[in-house]
């Protein structure tokens, strides 16, 4: 299955669970899979595992609720591939206790990387990926509704590509 050669994805959250999964999913379909964690050193064995199946992989380490560390994800990612294709929001953080035991601290930073990082690097993503031809669609379906959407003239259909 060749169904993502010369495409490229970012996938965040990518050091284990379902961003390792979705990192390796995507590379078995021939994509090159930019692997960001805030754990640089899971990141660099999932990216290590790719590239050991004969996928290509890169791996970086970044805050996605920052936008420095956003900024500096894409431009690594353009400066390797040229291009950016797909974007897959993963990277999640919250505290495993009662909501009346959590702090504003940890509610703060629940929300800076679920909801601000995947926002952060969907406006980050979407320039490059309009100049490479794609078109934004304004009407993603209802249970989509963060979702941005893209139509390209091979896709002949709109397709999420990522997700907020």
């Amino acid at each position: 299955m060749d169904d993502l050669v010369g495409k490229v994805a970012i996938v965040t959250g990518a050091g284990n669970g379902i961003g390792r999964a979705t990192a390796r999913r995507l590379a078995a379909a021939g994509g090159a899979v930019v692997v960001v964690d805030l754990d640089g050193d899971a990141a660099t064995v999932v990216a290590q595992d790719i590239t050991g199946q004969g996928g290509e992989a890169v791996p970086l380490t970044g805050d996605v609720g920052r936008s420095v560390d956003v900024d500096r994800v894409v431009a690594a990612t353009l400066d390797r591939y040229s291009r950016v294709d797909i974007l897959h929001n993963n990277a999640a953080w919250y505290p495993v206790k009662a909501a009346v035991e959590t702090t504003k601290e940890e509610w703060d930073r629940t929300l800076r990387v679920g909801l601000t990082g995947a926002w952060l690097l969907a406006r980050a993503v979407l320039p490059p990926m309009l100049r490479q031809g794609a078109d934004a669609s304004s009407t993603p379906p209802p249970s989509m509704p963060w979702s941005v959407f893209l139509i390209t003239p091979r896709m002949r259909r709109s397709k999420p590509v990522c997700s907020v």
